[in-house]
């Protein structure tokens, strides 16, 4: 095998995507880099991902996101997200008041309300798809009362938030750019609402921030919206469809959580490391650069593969093993550096209550034996249909 043919790969190929853990997990144990025509190198193993993402004077964010979103203007690229330093700290520092724990304490009553009325109505219909029923509506609902907003649109803020993470992924500009006008239209009307008559929400909140366009801009405050609405919700339908599924499929495991819950909080940890709820995220070189034996040169594209770096032996012993009491458990399923999400204590706190209220709700949760059973392609990485029956 050549060197070439050694770093060949293509993440939409029909044999990754049909068990996508065990697939990255066979590509990172051959090679630390793959390369993929049109999409660029993936770094593989956990050492290569968390150097790259602790070292962004040589891998930016700024750059790769440019190259994603070609058509945007700097304002309306995704903020912080898509900035490296300074701008990068000065708007996080700006915007992390957002997600201090004080202020996503009070919104868990209301994420256990709608997580428990959903919940319910599935036990008592004995039967349903746990995903279009809880692990979809649930986190973009939840999403939109933190945000202030109607969650009644939730099902198209859903389904655009897809279309333009696979849109981006695939290549397909045209679609995402159509995408990206879309959302702005959507979330400029509430801005301008908003200007008019202000609320107790998030929107209101940008807009004071701003200080009349001092310091955010109409565009900027928008793209922290887009954000939000955008990112703020898949990671966790992807990690609680994720934990679902293990669940239901290892009663061994499900029972351990029923007669210790207070282990549930590192169980959650584990499952984040076990099936990473997301797969990649884009850096590009900004001078020649070697990692690991590995040689990139400027402008170079690579993508920090979590699902695979948080399965690698050579950091987690027995990685293919869920064990609930793993310590330590350093895993990246919110990122590492300064690029960690910033919502992942909002993320943890919308996991932990959903899988509570399942428990509290339920004697028992299995895969319905005649139902579907579904799972994504990349870049997504959960369930998409999944038929469970539930016990009171």
């Amino acid at each position: 095998m050549t060197s070439s043919e050694k770093q060949a790969w293509c993440p939409f190929a029909a044999e990754m995507n049909l068990d996508q853990r065990a697939s990255y997990d066979k590509l990172r144990d051959k090679q630390p880099f793959a390369k993929a025509e049109n999409f660029g190198w993936t770094a593989l193993r956990y050492q290569d991902v968390f150097d790259i993402m602790k070292n962004p004077d040589e891998f930016s964010n700024a750059t790769a996101w440019a190259a994603i979103d070609p058509n945007l203007t700097p304002d309306q690229r995704a903020i912080p997200l898509a900035l490296d330093p300074p701008e990068h700290t000065e708007y996080r520092k700006l915007l992390r008041e957002l997600f201090l724990p004080k202020r996503v304490n009070l919104y868990e009553g209301q994420a256990r309300d709608k997580a428990g009325a959903m919940i319910q109505a599935m036990v008592d219909a004995g039967k349903a798809d746990a995903v279009a029923h809880f692990t979809d509506p649930y986190p973009v609902r939840s999403l939109c009362a933190f945000l202030g907003w109607d969650d009644d649109n939730w099902q198209n803020i859903k389904r655009w938030s897809r279309e333009l993470t696979s849109a981006r992924a695939a290549g397909r500009q045209e679609e995402a750019d159509a995408l990206f006008t879309m959302w702005r239209g959507y979330i400029d009307k509430v801005l301008q609402q908003r200007k008019t008559a202000p609320k107790e929400d998030v929107t209101s909140w940008l807009i004071e921030l701003g200080q009349d366009g001092e310091v955010l801009n109409d565009e900027q405050i928008i793209s922290i919206l887009r954000l939000l609405l955008v990112a703020g919700h898949g990671t966790t339908t992807s990690a609680l469809g994720n934990m679902i599924e293990y669940l239901a499929l290892h009663p061994e495991k499900q029972q351990q959580l029923r007669d210790n819950p207070k282990i549930l909080p590192s169980a959650i940890e584990e499952m984040l490391r076990y099936d990473s709820p997301q797969m990649v995220m884009p850096r590009r070189t900004t001078c020649p650069v070697d990692v690991n034996g590995q040689h990139f040169e400027a402008n170079e594209s690579i993508w920090l593969n979590f699902l695979a770096a948080n399965r690698d032996p050579e950091k987690f012993p027995n990685p293919d093993e869920c064990n609930f009491e793993r310590r330590p458990n350093q895993h990246m399923a919110f990122g590492a550096g300064i690029h960690t999400c910033l919502g992942a204590i909002f993320g943890r706190m919308e996991v932990r209550v959903g899988l509570e209220e399942l428990f509290a709700k339920t004697s028992w949760f299995e895969m319905a034996p005649d139902g579907e059973h579904e799972r994504s392609n990349f870049p997504h990485n959960h369930p998409t249909k999944m038929d469970i029956i539930f016990r009171s």
